[in-house]
């Protein structure tokens, strides 16, 4: 586990996978870890070697006995290479350092230490040039710098709904100065992403920041927009006002106000940092940003679903492209404006299977039939089910008690697809019953694998930007509807100017979403075979999709 989720965040330290995905695979791995180790402490309890030994001191001891490793004659493993590489494998330097701060946490929780402590570990020194003993030190200032975040989260802020698995564990520890085995095992999965990451630690904030700018600047544009026509019947206030809920989220994260006065209130940290600890952690970086963009995404397919050729128009083709021409159209794609108002009339509750029938010149009008209404349903089947874990207030989500259901539902789902056969013979429910929880990582990992290219695949969708979408339909039916006549309306006149309003407006706006996902997407390939070949050499950056002033605002 700690192999797959070590390779995971090298994978987004080369661009390979967006932050979103390699925090998800962290943390459900996280999740599935705690119910692992659980029936594992479970099972030696109730043996009796616990009563003279700890499960990690055992097992560390016996490891050294198999291997002829000389026991380390204090608490420091870095005497022995070997040794301290065993002390690794079970979590032993991380406990040690657990059980230690246990002793210098106040009453109030807050954690002493002098302030040059937390100054003292440099992310751009070279690693692998330390000493075992430079880099046992670099480990426990790691730690004891997540512990402290964790200290004042709790007494200033514990209820942020963006916490993740391992920050919810420290929190928990920080209150009942109990250290587990699954609290050593996360702990040390914080300090390997660290490692990953070293000096490239903040591009996770940045890509967090960035992508909250973003969403920041389509709520603004959509309520803009919304200034200049009446509130519509099908779309309520209430889903305004979920809307404007987003957007105060995005407005804590981005400008810091979140953790506000968390660092500069803590006695033990120099000076301030607005947006720690969320800067500090790409986990919490990534679950937040997982969040608002579910939540992003879910809106806009509200938006789109309420609202009842040769030309080019980038951001329709490239959401049709994402999500498939079966989710969108009824039957094949339309060739002209009659099969398109058939199927519109259809997709809308009306009666257009009539006018395809035999006596279809019989017929004279077309009855709605709300029932029939056919709706964008949701694509992404993986982040759909995250969803539920994810998006819900922290006093609905129950992680760990659901984690089994969640992976045999993904396992189902990415079974179906052709890349993922060596998938078919995954059963959690039978694995869990084996008498030995070990006995399920290969399984396990190729879950965890499966899902994390599934979240790759599903990114376009999450991203794409359905309220710019519902704005271009609306312009353009306005630019339509003061340009033509009634009896266009009415049977769609082929001598209209309709091709030549679009032409200009698509022109102009056509390709919003497409740019932004140019930019912000990882998974940039449903994106190139959208468009043309010949303009996969094009290069779009931020400020071509971001408000130049905005940019700048909050460069800082």
């Amino acid at each position: 586990m700690r192999k797959i989720i070590y390779d995971t965040w090298i994978e987004y330290r080369h661009k390979k996978i967006d932050l979103m995905n390699a925090a998800l695979v962290t943390d459900g791995v996280c999740n599935l870890a705690k119910i692992l180790c659980q029936e594992v402490v479970e099972a030696w309890d109730a043996s009796p070697l616990s009563v003279d030994l700890d499960i990690q001191t055992f097992f560390f001891t016996k490891s050294c006995y198999t291997r002829g490793v000389p026991l380390p004659a204090s608490i420091d493993f870095s005497c022995n290479k070997i040794s301290a590489e065993l002390a690794d494998c079970w979590f032993m330097p991380t406990c040690l350092t657990l059980e230690a701060s246990c002793d210098v946490l106040r009453e109030n929780n807050l954690l002493q230490a002098k302030e040059d402590f937390f100054d003292a570990y440099n992310p751009k020194a070279n690693r692998e040039l330390m000493s075992q003993s430079q880099k046992s030190q670099e480990d426990r200032l790691l730690l004891i710098k997540l512990i402290s975040d964790a200290c004042i989260i709790n007494v200033f802020d514990s209820k942020n709904p963006f916490l993740d698995s391992i920050t919810e564990g420290l929190l928990e520890y920080v209150q009942t100065k109990k250290v587990t085995l699954w609290l050593c095992f996360a702990s040390q999965i914080h300090i390997d992403i660290r490692h990953v990451m070293r000096h490239s630690a903040p591009s996770a904030f940045n890509d967090h920041r960035m992508s909250g700018l973003r969403i920041e600047k389509t709520v603004d544009e959509y309520f803009k927009f919304s200034k200049t026509h009446s509130q519509p019947k099908f779309w309520s206030e209430e889903n305004d006002k979920r809307i404007k809920e987003l957007n105060t989220a995005v407005d804590l994260l981005v400008d810091g106000s979140l953790f506000e006065g968390l660092c500069s209130t803590s006695p033990n940290q120099g000076a301030s940092e607005k947006h720690a600890p969320l800067s500090r952690n790409p986990v919490m970086c990534g679950l937040s940003l997982f969040q608002l963009n579910a939540r992003m995404m879910c809106i806009g397919q509200r938006l789109v679903n309420a609202c009842p050729n040769s030309l080019k128009w980038p951001d329709m083709e490239t959401f049709i492209k994402i999500h498939g021409e079966s989710h969108i159209f009824i039957g094949s794609r339309p060739k002209n404006a009659l099969e398109s108002l058939n199927r519109f009339e259809l997709a809308a509750g009306g009666s257009s299977t009539a006018r395809l029938a035999r006596d279809a010149r019989k017929r004279t009008e077309s009855r709605p039939d709300h029932k029939a209404l056919r709706l964008l349903k949701p694509t992404t089947t993986v982040a759909k089910i995250l969803e539920a874990q994810y998006v819900k207030s922290p006093s609905e989500r129950d992680p760990t008690k659901n984690i089994v259901k969640v992976l045999d539902q993904i396992s189902k789902e990415l079974s179906s697809n052709p890349t993922a056969i060596e998938l078919r013979s995954f059963d959690p429910e039978v694995i869990f019953q084996r008498k030995g929880p070990l006995a399920l990582n290969n399984d396990i990992l190729q879950v965890f694998e499966l899902m994390k290219s599934r979240l790759a695949e599903e990114e376009p969708m999450i991203l794409f930007n359905y309220l710019g979408m519902h704005q271009q339909g609306i312009e353009i039916l306005k630019l339509i509807q003061v340009k033509e006549n009634e009896e266009f309306l009415q049977c769609f006149n082929s001598e209209s100017s309709c091709g030549e309003i679009m032409e200009e407006y698509l022109h102009q706006k056509g390709g919003v979403a497409y740019k932004e996902l140019r930019v912000f997407c990882k998974n940039k390939k449903p994106i190139w075979d959208a468009v043309d070949h010949d303009k996969e050499s094009e290069e779009f950056d931020v400020e071509e999709t971001m408000d130049p002033k905005t940019l700048a605002f909050n460069a800082g």
